[in-house]
């Protein structure tokens, strides 16, 4: 869910994946773009960076991991920025 655009941008909808690992790490990917994941305790972070055009968009995710029994559930936010300008501010949330 965009939560915040830049003026004059416009922002789409976002295709997240996360894969985490049992050892800390893992991949994300954001609208077909890989990135590296870690996660420690409670904690979750990824960056992704896309280049299209001769521009490039990082988008940075920090989060909170939970668990319930055997079920995970991980939000936070996402900002994408390009050349440290946020064009936009996501909410995220997976659930396993």
């Amino acid at each position: 869910m965009v939560l915040y655009t830049a003026e004059d941008v416009e922002a789409e909808e976002m295709s997240v994946t996360l894969q985490l690992n049992e050892g800390g790490t893992g991949t994300a990917n954001v609208n077909g773009f890989s990135g590296d994941a870690v996660y420690a305790g409670n904690s979750v972070y990824f960056s992704v960076t896309m280049t299209e055009g001769g521009y490039a968009v990082s988008c940075v995710f920090d989060g909170t991991a939970s668990q319930s029994g055997s079920h995970t559930s991980i939000s936070g936010t996402m900002q994408c920025s390009m050349m440290s300008i946020i064009l936009a501010t996501y909410s995220w949330t997976a659930q396993k």
